[in-house]
């Protein structure tokens, strides 16, 4: 009975918070280490708009993670409600990562 208390209360409490609200970017892939020791910077509002940007380094092949390694890009122009992917393109092209905005 405990856990199903505790549960709960964070449940209502995640809900009740005005603020926070979840959002799919549509980036998906494989690449657990996003950061080369610096302060990431992943997503990007612009001020005075609704326009959102978002960054992340994926890998599309998960046996062969180092060599497919790209860095995907993400665009919401409603504040986060829908994202564009543009098909899922990697920029660049080419091998790359630790992406910032």
């Amino acid at each position: 009975m405990k856990k199903c208390i505790v549960v709960l209360s964070v449940l209502v409490a995640s809900i009740s918070n005005a603020q926070t609200f979840t959002t799919y970017t549509g980036i998906s892939g494989f690449y657990d280490y996003q950061t080369n020791y610096r302060t990431p910077q992943y997503i990007r509002v612009c001020p005075n708009t609704t326009h959102v940007h978002a960054v992340m380094m994926v890998a599309d092949d998960s046996a062969n993670i180092s060599t497919s390694r790209r860095t995907a890009y993400s665009y919401s122009s409603n504040g986060g409600t829908t994202w564009n992917t543009f098909g899922d393109n990697r920029i660049p092209t080419r091998r790359s990562g630790f992406p910032s905005l």
